[in-house]
């Protein structure tokens, strides 16, 4: 299959289209695994063909990319904030911005921690205490394959309160959740089976999303963890009321993101739950509570006042909807918003919905603010299943935001080069069919197998082709269907 660009009058970008049956993709596949197998093929590029130049395919992490080759990039102030373009999936799209949040922390490329901070409302002690949850488990995980049993469970103790004391910014549960993991089957081996049942337990009750994985942990640790799963597990019925003045805050059990107050989070395991809730620009509210079964805990309900200088922040996010994703209006939420956080670089995600509960449809626009540019956008269905959306959205963040920070190198220090080049990605090997890197490795590829949504995936780049005014036509898309 050979994919060709199309010139568009007055525009330095091309657009593909390319629709093949199901059939087509099942061969397209198959010719994706038989590129990746040869390790020497290379993507030529017609000299000319494009405004970067003749360029080589570098090897990548990916596998072969023909991409411009970079330098390596200092961080920039740069945030990623969420718009849920329909009521209907204000849950996901609070989903959607944990995960997406997540991911930008672990970008080199990126410096969040500021905006983050004054978004989430919470304090340097928390985010310390992030850290150091991190660095204790990592200690107590090496103690435990070392069979150092006193001290793997001395370290993970130390990291679970960490994690604990650090919950007003955690946006990723998984460091928790390892570290009762790696606790309890250190308190299995030390004979400790009591003590293992308790930490057992809690992953049961508040992350029942975490099982141990049988690779890594012996039958005994497995046996143990099931043994200590509540008796309402299988058909959890307890819920708990959330709310919270003014409405619309980001509300979380148990580190994980559920939707916006007002609203009842259902088919909780009896026990003892931790409630989150952050609206941008005020202080973070933290409250446990316990929950029985077949009966609804709360109302839990928040005061949230707004942060000196952070004032407007969370109207502008919630005026977001209403923006234009082509032409961000000066003094419109897109803008106010990156002045708010002190960050050029602002990523918009805009959730909306698709045909089917099982998945969502999501929009990465990301704005160089000051020069009023544009310069990138994806979008494309994933699924909502618990786990594959976050997987999703920290791809789509990740691989968004670095090819957008990425710098280029120019032969015309006074061109500036895009932050991708859509031709090169599009452009493909006259005499071997092949994609930069594999295909399987595209989120949005398993998003549309895994989501059972054949019938269509598209994905649109946007590049800004030297510096492109907001409000102006886009330069060009390129477009994948399947």
């Amino acid at each position: 299959m050979r994919w060709k660009a199309t010139p568009q009058s007055g525009h330095s970008l091309r657009n593909i289209t390319v629709r093949p049956n199901l059939f087509g993709l099942a061969l397209l596949i198959c010719a994706s695994l038989a590129f990746t197998a040869d390790a020497s093929a290379q993507v030529q590029s017609d000299a000319g063909e494009s405004d970067a130049g003749e360029s080589d395919a570098g090897e990548s992490d990916a596998g072969e990319s023909e991409l411009p080759e970079s330098e390596p990039a200092e961080s920039q102030p740069a945030y990623v904030v969420t718009a849920s373009m329909e009521e209907e999936v204000d849950g996901f799209a609070a989903r959607v911005g944990a995960a997406a949040r997540a991911a930008l922390r672990t970008l080199d490329v990126v410096d969040s921690r500021n905006a983050d901070q004054a978004f989430l409302g919470y304090s340097d002690a928390d985010r310390e205490a992030l850290a150091e949850g991190a660095r204790l488990l990592e200690e107590g995980r090496q103690a435990y394959l070392e069979l150092e049993l006193e001290a793997a469970i001395e370290r993970l103790e130390m990291s679970i309160a960490a994690f604990d004391r650090g919950a007003a910014a955690m946006e990723d549960t998984s460091g928790l959740g390892e570290a009762l993991m790696y606790l309890g089957a250190s308190q299995v081996f030390a004979r400790r089976t009591r003590d293992a049942r308790t930490t057992f337990q809690r992953l049961h009750v508040q992350m029942p999303q975490i099982q141990p994985d049988e690779d890594t942990f012996n039958p005994e640790v497995v046996s143990r963890y099931e043994a200590s799963r509540p008796r309402d597990a299988s058909a959890p019925s307890g819920s708990i009321s959330i709310d919270s003045d003014p409405p619309g805050a980001i509300a979380y059990v148990d580190g994980v993101a559920r939707g916006v107050t007002p609203l009842v989070v259902e088919e909780l395991v009896a026990g003892e739950h931790v409630v989150r809730m952050s609206s941008p620009g005020s202080l973070s509210f933290i409250e446990r509570t316990g929950v029985s079964r077949g009966r609804q805990a709360g109302p839990v309900s928040a005061f949230l006042m707004e942060s000196e200088g952070l004032e407007g922040l969370a109207e502008a996010i919630a005026n977001l909807p209403t923006d234009s994703a082509m032409s961000p209006e000066r003094g419109g939420p897109t803008v106010l918003i990156g002045q708010i956080l002190g960050v050029n670089t602002l990523g918009v995600i805009r959730v909306s919905p698709e045909d089917t509960d099982e998945s969502v449809h999501l929009e990465l626009l990301i704005f160089k603010l000051d020069d009023r540019i544009r310069t990138l956008r994806i979008h494309g269905p994933v699924p909502t299943a618990q786990g594959r959306l976050e997987s999703g959205v920290m791809e789509l963040v990740r691989q968004g935001f670095a090819a957008a920070l990425r710098p280029q190198r120019q032969a015309d220090a006074e061109e500036v080069a895009p932050a991708i080049d859509p031709e090169l990605l599009a452009r493909q090997d006259e005499e071997e069919d092949s994609v930069a890197g594999p295909i399987w490795t595209r989120w949005w590829l398993w998003a549309a197998i895994g989501g059972a949504v054949a019938a269509g995936v598209t994905v649109g780049i946007l590049a800004a082709g030297g510096g492109e005014e907001l409000g102006t036509d886009p330069t060009g898309t390129v477009v994948i269907e399947f």
